[in-house]
This record gives structure tokens, C-alpha cells and sequence, in this order.
């Protein structure tokens, strides 16, 4: 507590003013736990394992890159609030390192990423603060910046760029993609769609499958029924007479798409071996080549979904249908997150802003 030359007096209220906060309450015995160690004891056997396959890579990802370099050797309560800003103004304002390739690049993380940082942060201080190991969360309250240069909305491609992008896809994929933007499915929903699953022109989402991990829908609005077009339909039954050929080294191997269609069989399945999909290959081989090649900045399965949303706007679809077709659990997400604007609507809008004033111009005059 203190040198042996310390007077008794000196000593006392030194003791004092050490067991001072946790006879107040505010530093419980728990808080002297090494970061590194509850997410080793706690977080992870805890929390971390209800998460999906890939939600857990992410978090797992997160953690080894940030937060246990920063935090790994400190105690929870030495983890202020003002610790953990300076951390990540950090990340707003110095370049951080990156793999890519075989080599390394330097630059400032997004806010975007900043965001997911801070998300996996705040729910290991927040399980923390549950347990009793904190009495508050020092994520809360953290300003994570903004971006240096700004963002005009996110990335979606149009109908015509979308028929440009089907005539040069191969299947089954140009029907993945046919069927991901006319139903608004996510891919992990297609990836696990069954033929038990269409009845006519509905189609029931009950399932996810995301790069080797499966489980029930991202929520329970998403665990639902919905109306499809007839041509979602019938391109999806038109996969069972469709054959491909694929190289194999100088030989040229022809495969049925649809391997087999009883109800539990996938109907996206793998060329080769009839297993699921992968979205990642999928999107690396297939949707970004044939992007590139119609002159489409940025085309992924985000980009797709996000299509559906913007076209349901241009279409007239009121937004409550909108939002069951998406099936969002609240309007609010599919207006902020999904829905884009068109510069084409911001001209109709302006042409009949001007024509009203015109009219009410032309009025007053008379």
C-alpha cells in the first residue's frame, strides 16, 4: 500500500482513498478483469457463440485486429470513457495498415467501419455492465467522426443496366440475380431456398444459409410469406431443363442445373456437386465481371437489393407494401437504408414544382 518509511496516518488515508470507490459502489471487484480475459471466459462462450456463422467471423475479425491489440492487457475499469474516444479518434484520423494482396496499404478507416467497430465494443461493455463487472458502458456517448469526403447515396443500378446485366450472365446465376431483385430476397435466403418453399406465386422464406453456416431468417419479419411475379416463377421452373458446360481441363463436361427438385432439394445448387452456393464466388466471378462490362460502378448483392427498394419507389408501390415485400420490421428502414434517389424523379419533381408556380403565377396575374 505504501513505503515502509510512510507514517501510520498517511498510510491509513492512503487505504482510505484506495477502498473509497468500491464502498461507493461505483469499481466493483469485477472491473480489475484483463479485457483480454473476459472476452476469453465471458464474451466469447457467452455471447459471441449466439451469433450467426458469418455475423461471429465479423466480430471475431474486429476483435483481433482493434480491439484486443488496444485493449487486450488493460482492466475493464481502466477502460473510461475518455480511453476509449481517444481510441477511436484515432481511427478517424490516422492511417490504419491493411493486407491486400501481397502487400500492405495505408489508409484512414470509413466511418462505416469505425461504426462496426464500435458496435462490437459496445456489446462486450455492454454484457460487461449486465454481468456487474461495470456500472456503465464507456461506448456510450462516443463520437466517431465523419467521413473526409461525403457519400451521395449508396450504389444501385438501374432497369436497363439490369437487362444488360442478365443477357451476359451464365446460369443458374442470371437467375439468382433475376430472382434476388424481383423478390428482395437477401442472398443467405436464396442460397437456402427450397422447392417446398414455392407454392404457386408464393414464396416462403423459413431459411438462411450463409458460407456454411445455416439458420432461421435475420428476422421475424423476414420470416414470412410473399407474393412473387409470374416471371420470378417461371424462370425459376425453366432451371430444371437448363444444361451448362464447363471446361475441365482440355474436356468439356455438360451439367444439369438442377440436379434434383423434390421439396427439400435447393433450387440454386452448385454446377458440380449439387451443394449450396457460395455468394462470395458468385459475386467474384459472375456479378462484378458482368458489372464492369455494362459500365456499372458498383454491382453486388447489397447493390441488387437495394435496386428493389428504389424501383418500388419509381413504380408507385405504396411504401407499406413495399416494406412487406421487403420485409422489413420497420418502414423507416427501408426509406433510410435501401430506398435511393433517382435524379430522374428529382426532375419530374422539380418540373412540376416550377409548372405549379407557373400556374399559381399566371393565376394571380388574371
Amino acid at each position: 500500500m505504501a513505503p515502509a518509511s510512510m507514517k501510520i496516518r498517511q498510510v491509513l488515508q492512503k487505504r482510505d482513498e484506495f477502498i473509497a470507490p468500491y464502498n461507493r459502489g461505483s469499481v466493483t471487484p469485477g472491473s480489475a478483469t484483463v479485457f483480454r480475459d473476459y472476452i476469453a471466459h465471458v464474451y466469447r462462450p457467452n455471447k459471441l457463440l449466439l451469433l450467426e456463422g458469418s455475423s461471429r467471423e465479423r466480430y471475431e475479425s474486429v476483435l483481433r485486429t482493434y480491439l484486443l491489440e488496444e485493449f487486450g492487457d488493460k482492466m475493464l475499469r481502466d477502460l473510461t470513457a475518455d480511453r476509449v474516444q481517444a481510441f477511436f479518434t484515432r481511427l478517424a484520423v490516422q492511417p490504419q495498415s491493411f493486407v491486400a494482396g501481397k502487400g500492405t496499404v495505408s489508409r484512414i478507416l470509413s466511418l462505416q467501419s469505425r461504426r462496426k467497430v464500435w458496435t462490437v465494443f459496445s456489446s462486450i461493455m455492454a454484457l460487461a455492465k449486465k454481468g456487474g463487472h461495470i456500472h456503465t458502458n464507456p461506448a456510450e456517448g462516443i463520437d466517431l467522426g465523419r467521413d473526409a469526403v461525403g457519400r451521395n447515396g449508396q450504389p444501385f443500378i438501374t432497369p436497363r443496366q439490369f437487362d444488360s446485366l442478365l443477357r451476359i450472365m451464365p446460369e443458374p446465376y442470371a437467375t439468382m440475380v433475376y430472382v434476388s431483385v424481383f423478390t428482395g430476397l437477401r442472398v443467405s435466403e436464396l442460397a437456402a431456398l427450397k422447392w417446398r418453399n414455392l407454392d404457386g406465386r408464393l414464396l416462403t422464406v423459413e431459411e438462411k444459409f450463409c458460407r456454411g453456416h445455416k439458420g432461421a431468417p435475420k428476422s421475424d419479419a423476414s420470416n414470412t410469406t410473399v407474393v412473387v411475379a409470374k416471371s420470378v416463377v417461371n424462370r425459376i421452373f425453366a432451371l430444371k431443363g437448363i444444361t451448362v458446360s464447363v471446361r475441365a481441363g482440355r474436356a468439356t463436361r455438360v451439367y444439369r442445373v438442377v440436379k434434383a427438385d423434390g421439396p427439400d432439394d435447393l433450387v440454386f445448387q452448385g454446377v458440380r456437386g449439387g451443394g449450396p452456393l457460395n455468394d462470395g464466388n458468385v459475386l467474384r466471378r459472375f456479378i462484378k465481371p458482368a458489372g464492369e462490362k455494362i459500365g456499372a460502378a458498383v454491382v453486388n448483392w447489397q447493390a441488387l437489393r437495394r435496386s428493389t427498394a428504389t424501383w418500388h419507389k419509381r413504380a408507385g408501390t405504396h411504401v407499406k407494401d413495399a416494406q412487406a415485400l421487403m420485409r422489413h420490421e420497420h418502414e423507416a428502414t427501408m426509406l433510410r437504408h435501401y430506398t435511393q434517389i433517382e435524379m430522374e424523379t428529382q426532375v419530374d419533381a422539380v418540373d412540376r414544382f416550377e409548372a405549379y408556380f407557373q400556374h399559381e403565377a399566371a393565376q394571380m396575374v388574371n
